[in-house]
């Protein structure tokens, strides 16, 4: 974009509440996700964009958006969770990207979640080819956190590569959600999950967050019959587990894996994935993702050391007031 444009795009900016915006002014906006989504990760969100318009439609989508000259450049949504604001997505038009667009975004969210009290804002999106991103959040005083897409081809894994002798390894059912939810807030105690999203700090929030990958299917259609929760046989304790979802056909995601820390380094992680990977390998699905910290070491290196790439980064941010 010219400077004499940006120049002129800039005298005619208007931010506006979400509410007075119709689906059709958003329509472009949200093609163009749909298709980096699926172009970048293979990952189909028609479902989360139809759910997006009609929200849009029905003014239930708390947020602002950006005109400039009639038309949408940006937009941003939220949610406040008592006192917790959760940024959810923040999207500018790619003919403004190199513009203050992205910033006038993100500071007109701001103060809509000030004036609403909230003591702690964190961020679930990922904003493609924004390299301001990081740099405007970080001016507002958020501190961020580099995430991994990673991916490989799903194939049958040799067993040794998975071999822990001290658990089994039984299918997920829907009673599994409150011991599972403990288990994962103490397999991420003090851990970067835990900074980036307060949800994991405790069981309450990790039930949350299982309930949105099995029941609300946060992630795509959750794929219960291979996931699994290793225990083990002498005691029936919970050591670890894995939750798999189909996020478009014939690929995978690995939505949530934990292992509690007193079965931690005995191969109970490794045999969770490799076990994943078996399982997809024999109904047809091609590929497996998940997302990782780039601050969890121990859980990249398991994930490289199985064939896994990264194939994109992107930050998150979570601020403290």
């Amino acid at each position: 974009m010219s400077s004499l444009i940006a120049e002129r795009a800039a005298a005619n900016l208007q931010v506006v509440d979400l509410c007075r915006v119709r689906p059709h002014e958003l329509r472009r906006l949200w093609e163009r996700e749909a298709r980096l989504w699926r172009q970048r990760f293979d990952w189909d969100v028609t479902t989360a964009m139809s759910a997006l318009e009609r929200a849009v439609d029905r003014g239930g989508l708390v947020g602002k958006a950006i005109r400039c000259d009639g038309v949408t450049a940006a937009y941003a949504y939220y949610v406040v969770e008592g006192d917790r604001g959760v940024i959810s997505g923040l999207v500018v038009s790619p003919a403004f990207r190199d513009s203050e667009i992205g910033r006038m975004m993100l500071q007109a969210i701001l103060e809509d979640l000030y004036r609403r009290g909230v003591r702690r804002i964190e961020t679930q999106f990922v904003c493609f080819d924004a390299p301001w991103l990081a740099e405007c959040f970080e001016a507002e005083g958020f501190q961020t956190f580099w995430r991994d897409f990673l991916r490989r081809t799903v194939s049958r894994v040799h067993p040794d590569a998975g071999s822990s002798n001290r658990v089994v390894l039984l299918r997920w059912t829907a009673w599994n959600l409150s011991e599972m939810a403990a288990l994962m807030e103490r397999a991420h105690r003090g851990g970067a999950d835990a900074e980036m999203n307060e949800l994991y700090r405790s069981s309450s929030g990790c039930r949350l967050l299982l309930n949105n990958i099995v029941r609300q299917r946060g992630c795509g259609k959750a794929l219960t019959e291979v996931s699994t929760v290793a225990r083990e046989p002498s005691t029936d304790a919970a050591a670890g587990f894995a939750i798999v979802t189909e996020i478009a056909k014939g690929h995978g995601h690995l939505a949530q894996v934990a292992v509690d820390p007193i079965f931690q380094r005995q191969g109970v992680g490794r045999l969770l994935v490799t076990n994943t990977l078996d399982r997809l390998a024999a109904i047809g699905i091609r590929t497996l993702s998940l997302m990782v910290s780039r601050d969890n070491d121990r859980a990249l290196h398991l994930y490289r050391s199985l064939g896994f790439e990264s194939i994109y980064r992107f930050p998150v941010f979570s601020l403290e007031r």
